[in-house]
This record gives structure tokens, C-alpha cells and sequence, in this order.
């Protein structure tokens, strides 16, 4: 199992690359990540969703990985801020770093993952949707935008409570949360996707979900961004020691603190030990908080994770 997770996470980290060496040669920009992040929003997350969640045996046990992941969330932002006020941090750099490693456990990279570790078992899919989802998404919408405007260095102020009511809206309006309520729905309630939509349609579903495997590499080869570590590196290996080390080891202690079974651990670590917190820039950048911090870090600990995923897989999982 050890040498597949190793060859697994070589083989994903190639697809990567590929797509690095692409962008040297011009032959895919930076911009395009707009496209492949429009299509994974509305369309191949919505289908993967559908697909993967309608035939699983949904229960309490999402709930208890659920709260562990907020659990796990909630001590990384406070561990962040500890950290940052140690090392003697401006504002904005801890917020970044708060940013980058209290929301990092996200799909983008685990998906791929569970995927090729697990191609055929739809209760790990299934869980590993719906926690990130519940999990990680969701919280990400609702707290990493007041991070962002209570450490970064904007003239913009919205009440928090007025971002919180206003980022729920938005999340309720997306494809992805029509997808995840419809799928939750025909599983709760045992219904076939081949009986009400027709076989030809469920074939297109499955079609689409695949490329949820392959997209998000992509989309990460394309927002990748060389930045330097002067002045800065400091922040970026305690983030990176977080979030690869001292998370998995975390995850391993609260699940067990809240009896998750053996397979949803697995799930539990692969996705705390994939860190990507893509989502989070995008509001470093709007409010100002460390933009470029957050962006190193973010780089780095991708990298980071195809060496460390094998050596923390095959010690914890």
C-alpha cells in the first residue's frame, strides 16, 4: 500500500509538472485557470457531487467527521495566531498565515488522491464530498473573509455580519450546493438517478465527474506562482510543518476521539494531508492581508506534499 501511495503521489505531482512546462512553453496562461475553475464550479463538481453522493449509505457518521474536521479548524487558526504572534508578525502576516492553514483541507488535491488510492469504493467519495464540503467549504466563505478584513490592510469594512448572511447566500446559490442537496436527497430517500433522469443522463454524469479527478491538477499547475522566501521563510516552514506534520497527527488524535471508523479516518487523513488552500487568496487579496505570504505558502505547501503525503501516510494512515 505504501509503495501505491508513493507512486500515486509521483504520478500526480507529474501531472503538474506537465502542466508547469506547458506554461514555459506558452502554450497554456495563467488566465486560462478562469476557464478550468468556471468549468469545475458549474459543471464537474456539480456532477461529481451528483454522481458519487446519490448511492452512498448516508448517516450520522458524515456529522462525526464533520465536527472533527471544524474542530480541527478552529485549533489551526488559533495555532497560526500563537505562532504568528511568537515569531513577532505583522498583522496581515498572520492573518495569511491563519488563511493558509486553518482552511487548507480542502478536495482539490485529495479528490485526486481518494481517486486513485480508492477508484471504485462510493462511501469513501461520498464522505470525502460531503465533509469537505460541510467541513471546510462552507467555513471557508463564512470566517475566511473576516479574517482577511480583521488582520489585512484594507479600507474596505463590511459588519460581519452582513459577510456572513451574505456569503451563505452565495454558497446556497451555487451549482455545487444544489448538486450536494439534490444528491443528499436521492440517497436519504433511495432513489435511482437511472428512474428519474434516464440512463443516457446518469452516463453524462459519470462522464463529467471524472474530470474531477484530473481538472483541479490542472487548475493547480496554472495558478502556481514562483514568489520569494526572503524575509519570509520562516512563516512559510511553520506553515508547512503545520499543516503536514502536526495536522495529520491532530486528525489521527480526534478521530479517534470521536470513534470514527477505520475507513473514514483514512478519508480524514488523506484530505488533512493534502493541503491546498486555494479559496483562501483570493480574499488575502481583496482585503490586503499578506497577499503574497499567502501565496508562498500556498505554493510551497503543495509542493511539500508529495514528498511528505507517502512519509505521514505511511506512518498515521
Amino acid at each position: 500500500m505504501v509503495f501505491y501511495v508513493v507512486t500515486s503521489s509521483v504520478g500526480l505531482a507529474l501531472v503538474v509538472l506537465a502542466v508547469l512546462v506547458l506554461r514555459r512553453y506558452g502554450l497554456v496562461k495563467p488566465d486560462d485557470a478562469t476557464v478550468i475553475n468556471n468549468l469545475l464550479i458549474y459543471l464537474v463538481y456539480p456532477a461529481h457531487i451528483l454522481h458519487r453522493v446519490m448511492y452512498a449509505d448516508l448517516g450520522w457518521e458524515q456529522v462525526r467527521m464533520i465536527v472533527t474536521l471544524l474542530t480541527l479548524c478552529f485549533v489551526d487558526l488559533a495555532l497560526a495566531y500563537l505562532i504568528g504572534r511568537m515569531l513577532r508578525r505583522s498583522r496581515p502576516e498572520i492573518g495569511a498565515l491563519m488563511l493558509t492553514t486553518g482552511f487548507a483541507a480542502t478536495a482539490v488535491i485529495a479528490a485526486p488522491v481518494l481517486f486513485l488510492l480508492y477508484p471504485n469504493d462510493i462511501e469513501r467519495h461520498a464522505d470525502l464530498i460531503i465533509v469537505s464540503e460541510f467541513g471546510m467549504s462552507l467555513p471557508t466563505l463564512l470566517l475566511a473573509p473576516i479574517i482577511a478584513q480583521l488582520f489585512g490592510e484594507t479600507t474596505e469594512h463590511v459588519p460581519i455580519r452582513k459577510l456572513a448572511g451574505g456569503a451563505v447566500a452565495e454558497y446556497v446559490r451555487t451549482p455545487i450546493f444544489f448538486a450536494l442537496a439534490l444528491a443528499i436527497t436521492f440517497s436519504l430517500f433511495d432513489i435511482h438517478v437511472g428512474v428519474v433522469l434516464g440512463d443516457i443522463m446518469e452516463r453524462a454524469l459519470q462522464a463529467a465527474s471524472d474530470g474531477g479527478f484530473f481538472l483541479p491538477l490542472v487548475l493547480v499547475g496554472l495558478m502556481l506562482e514562483r514568489t520569494s522566501l526572503r524575509g519570509t521563510w520562516i512563516v512559510v516552514a511553520a506553515a508547512v510543518v503545520l499543516q503536514t506534520v502536526v495536522d495529520p497527527m491532530l486528525t489521527s488524535t480526534l478521530a479517534r476521539l470521536f470513534v470514527l471508523s477505520d475507513n473514514e479516518i483514512d478519508v480524514m487523513m488523506i484530505l488533512t494531508m493534502t493541503p491546498a488552500a486555494v479559496a483562501s487568496l483570493s480574499f488575502a487579496r481583496r482585503y490586503n492581508c499578506a497577499p503574497e505570504l499567502a501565496a508562498t505558502i500556498v505554493f510551497v505547501s503543495i509542493l511539500s506534499i508529495f514528498l511528505m503525503f507517502p512519509l505521514m501516510y505511511a506512518a498515521l494512515a
